[in-house]
């Protein structure tokens, strides 16, 4: 592979140095695009993570909460608090 040198007289890294950086991108991009479709090959449709729930097979990672609550329906009642911890020292 040859090596890329500046163009004479501008201070601009010639054609080969761009190639290089736009061949690094595409296999960075070609490679977390093939993660990404593995990744969801894995996961079962919605359809089927709703007949899960409905079975109590409730594995963590195989069911989503959009499934959940298709089939449990919403949470009847939401409550959260602000909870301050205080520290105590303990005179032994």
């Amino acid at each position: 592979m040859r090596r890329a040198e500046v163009v004479k007289g501008l201070g601009v890294p010639s054609v080969l140095v761009f190639q290089k950086a736009l061949r690094t991108i595409c296999v960075g991009w070609s490679v977390l695009a093939l993660i990404a479709v593995v990744g969801c090959k894995g996961m079962p449709t919605l359809d089927e993570q709703e007949r899960l729930v409905k079975e109590n097979n409730l594995v963590l990672d195989h069911v989503t909460t959009r499934a959940v609550v298709n089939v449990w329906g919403e949470p009847p009642y939401h409550r959260s608090l602000l909870t301050h911890f205080l520290s105590c020292q303990i005179n032994a």
